[in-house]
């Protein structure tokens, strides 16, 4: 912005004029924050009268008490999650499981408000260094956690002073039916709200609401689509355990408990149960490989056994509330309470940030990350490298070799455009000059090119080579 200011304007600005001009600007496009927080009250109340169950309330403190940062952030989560459980209920009535990012206070405020609650912290960045966190039983998550050990001590003990149940699938309860081990859905959220993190209060909250109220019907409308009992990618994820279930040879034990061997390894199940030894169907809800084996041979389906969690009928259900439109602000009732007046502008040292910081670990937008993953050369079969990093003698002689490549028929390669012709790394095949090189054994009367004449702009002389 100061280059460009400099360049059509000639003037030199600071920033701070900058986000000073772009703050008055976005208030005569927008509307200012003023104008907004004195319309809280009756933003509320419209909100209540329009959705009837709906919770919607302010909460005012003074100034003073809201400068005590720390304080100030702990409270804000025993705030939040008190009319959090008024909302939706009990945790310990409806099984609630909370997923987090381990924010400062957060801990502390779940320990008192919900001692004993399914609480996880999101493993994003230790999600993709190793099987210590996605480790089902507890004999293979004991076998990780040793290679840590060995790898690194200092990473051990810091991993073990957590709580187990909070980021390995090992002791997550088998009642939830959710093996999730990242905090994505907040991150696509926060995305996905981005643009309205910028606006004025009620614009802000008005867009959010404009975002859900639209989104449950598209998922109703979406949902009513779709062939079958089950979620779309339930479904697309049990055809792939169907595939891997034919590794495995299910042996009776009675009508509904199996011995199955897969892979060198054996375990037992149950159906009747809805239990595997190898805990992914009590863990995910979904039927693993080895209950999908036994099933069949029972001359069953497997959508059958899938929890009712991940049901079509369940996900409408889910969605079925609807949230009703608002009117204009100007036909909101007033509620006759004394205006509220906004908190004073306060700019964070530094540029403003729009973008989540990404760990050293994770990829840049726009990229995939390869940890942990394998990619095989398809000329020689080795993996981890290309055509340029190949040594072996296939990969070599593609690369050394004269360059040229025909067209279909035999015919030379036409070049056009008058472009000098290159091989396959992009190198010219012309010499100084824009002569082509001298081929060895051959007659350099004219200048050829694997053994074909060619002219000065490097087409070919004549039909099929002749000339």
């Amino acid at each position: 912005m100061k280059k460009a200011m400099r360049r059509d304007l000639c003037i030199d600005v600071f920033k701070s004029q900058i986000y000073r001009a772009k703050r008055k600007a976005k208030e005569a496009i927008m509307g200012s924050h003023k104008e907004q927080f004195m319309k809280l009250w009756d933003y509320c109340n419209i909100i209540r009268v329009r959705n009837p169950g709906s919770l919607a309330f302010l909460h005012v403190e003074s100034l003073i008490q809201m400068a005590v940062v720390e304080a100030e952030l702990k409270d804000s989560w025993n705030w939040f999650l008190t009319n959090l459980l008024q909302a939706i209920g009990p945790a310990e009535a409806h099984g609630w499981t909370f997923i987090s990012d381990r924010q400062k206070g957060l801990v502390e405020v779940f320990d008192a408000l919900l001692p004993g609650v399914d609480h996880r912290f999101c493993v994003q960045h230790m999600y993709n260094k190793g099987s210590f966190a996605t480790s089902y039983t507890m004999q293979d998550w004991k076998k990780s956690m040793q290679k840590m050990k060995n790898a690194n001590l200092a990473a051990y003990d810091w991993l073990m002073k957590v709580p187990q149940k909070m980021w390995t699938r090992s002791y997550f309860s088998p009642d939830i039916k959710c093996e999730l081990l990242c905090n994505n859905m907040c991150e696509a959220w926060n995305w996905a709200i981005l643009d309205a993190r910028e606006l004025p209060i009620i614009d802000l909250m008005e867009k959010i609401r404009r975002q859900i109220m639209t989104r449950f019907q598209e998922k109703r409308q979406y949902m009513e689509r779709q062939p079958g009992i089950l979620c779309p990618k339930v479904q697309a994820k049990l055809e792939e355990i169907k595939e891997k279930a034919r590794h495995c040879e299910p042996l009776w034990a009675n009508e509904t408990i199996f011995e199955v061997n897969c892979n060198g390894k054996q375990y037992t199940m149950n159906l009747a149960a809805t239990s595997c030894e190898c805990r992914q169907w009590d863990v995910t809800g979904v039927p693993c490989k080895h209950v999908v084996s036994a099933i069949f041979k029972q001359k069953l389906e497997p959508e059958e056994f899938v929890h009712k969690y991940f049901l079509e009928e369940t996900y409408i259900r889910t969605y079925s509330q609807m949230i009703m439109p608002l009117p204009d602000s100007s036909m909101w009732p007033k509620v006759g309470i004394e205006p509220i007046m906004p908190l004073p502008y306060r700019r964070q040292l530094g540029r403003p940030k729009k973008v989540r910081k990404r760990a050293v670990d994770e990829p840049k937008k726009g990229t995939i990350s390869t940890e942990g993953k394998k990619y095989r050369y398809k000329k020689c079969k080795e993996f981890r490298h290309n055509t340029r990093s190949c040594t072996k003698t296939v990969c070599r002689e593609e690369i050394v070799g004269e360059g040229t490549s025909k067209s279909k028929g035999g015919r030379p390669p036409v070049n056009r455009g008058g472009r000098p012709p290159v091989n396959q790394r992009g190198r010219s095949l012309l010499g100084r000059g824009g002569r082509a090189p001298v081929t060895s054994g051959k007659s350099n009367a004219s200048a050829m090119r694997g053994g074909i004449p060619i002219g000065r702009r490097g087409r070919s002389m004549g039909r099929a080579g002749r000339h």
